[in-house]
This record gives structure tokens, sequence and C-alpha cells, in this order.
């Protein structure tokens, strides 16, 4: 299964069994749902977390995006809790239509360059995860110490 973004869109190619996602990025964006009211879309800490409490399957276009973005790492997972193998496609970067030359001039792959922005580029990103309670946070800190 592929996850494909860029051109400002994040979407799931055929899904038929994904409920829950993690998407972890490096950049700074601001994120609009295109799921149904039903699921929760988190953002913040250079990750977006999308599910449904119901376990409804993710449809194709998840969310619109503006800023900087590229995907590192994703995690799904079917109602089950069994993990999907996500494939990570960013079809829009447009490194061909970029460029100039030929490839008999010399250029080198590793040469070309994309900035991966979308729109304007965002300075205060609007994350979204809610805040933990005092009780939360000290679970959080016993489940750290533990895993020393």
């Amino acid at each position: 299964m592929n996850i494909s973004y860029g051109n400002g869109e994040v979407a799931l190619e055929t899904n038929d069994k994904v409920v829950g996602l993690q998407i972890h990025f490096t950049g700074k964006i601001n994120i609009e749902s295109n799921l149904p009211d039903d699921f929760n879309v988190y953002l913040g800490n250079n990750k977006i977390i999308i599910f449904s409490m119901n376990l409804d399957v993710l449809s194709e276009l998840l969310f619109t995006y503006k800023g900087t973005f590229r995907i590192d790492n994703c995690i799904a997972s079917n109602k089950h809790g069994e993990k999907i193998d996500i494939n990570i496609q960013n079809y829009y970067l447009g490194y061909w239509q970029r460029q100039n030359n030929t490839w008999e001039t010399g250029s080198k792959w590793q040469d070309l360059k994309s900035k991966y922005t979308i729109g304007y580029k965002v300075f205060k990103q609007k994350n979204n995860l809610p805040e933990l309670t005092k009780e939360q946070k000290d679970i959080v800190k016993r489940i750290k110490k533990r895993a020393r």
C-alpha cells in the first residue's frame, strides 16, 4: 500500500484496511482534514496521528497542507492492531520538469534539489495535540523510566 504526498495533498492509494496512521515528517505545515467528522487528526511534534474510534477505514484523500513537508516514516495498522507496510511516494516534486539540461551533460541525481514547500512557508505550526493532564504526564514519566 502506498501513501502519496506532494502538491499540497496526502492520500492513501487503494486503501481497504488501514484504520490508523502515524506519519513522522520533517518541516512545518498547517493541515486541513478531508476526512469525515468521526476521524481524529492530531498534528504536533513533527507527527500526524489519524484514527477513528469506530475503527472506520481511512478514505483515500487524508488531508491537504500548506508549508514545507517531507514524510520520513509512516506507521499504519488495521482494525486488529496489526502493522501494515506502507510505501512513501512523492509524485509531485517535479525534478524532471525543473531540469534545463540533459543527463549527458553530467548532471547527478544527488545534486537535484527541491524545497518540499507548497503554498507559503509556515513559521508557526498550528498544533492541535490535546494537552496532557497531570496524571497522564506522571504516567509518561513512569513509562520512560521503565524503558531506560
